[in-house]
């Protein structure tokens, strides 16, 4: 397990060219491409904790870094193109975390995103 999110880039040599060859497989990247949903999504939202360890991603990339937990989320973009960010459990984000920094990242003033989740 990599406790330094830092360390995670010697795991690869490569880590750009491992997320090229992988990514198109990631359960959430998968879903953002097929339901344009840019809601925070954890990857047991998609997954079962069995299902994730058959997939391609978590042999080539979760595995390695010991990563079993991710949260994430897209920007608007252009229908060919998802950008997303993630944060893996390490960082102890909430889904309510997510969901604010998701709003933030969307340039919503803190009144909007208080008024969005009820706060």
């Amino acid at each position: 397990m990599i406790s330094d999110p830092v360390d995670a880039l010697d795991v690869f040599d490569d880590p750009s060219a491992v997320l090229a060859r992988n990514g198109a497989t990631h359960p959430l990247i998968q879903h953002y491409v097929r339901t344009r949903d840019g809601r925070a999504y954890k990857m047991s939202d998609l997954l079962t904790r069995e299902q994730l360890h058959r997939t391609q991603t978590y042999e080539k990339i979760f595995s390695k870094l010991g990563l079993e937990h991710q949260i994430a989320f897209t920007l608007p973009s252009q229908p060919t193109v998802v950008i997303g960010l993630e944060a893996v459990r390490a960082l102890g984000l909430t889904r309510r975390q997510a969901e604010v920094l998701r709003l933030l990242a969307l340039g919503r003033s803190t009144e909007q995103v208080a008024g969005t989740l009820g706060i």
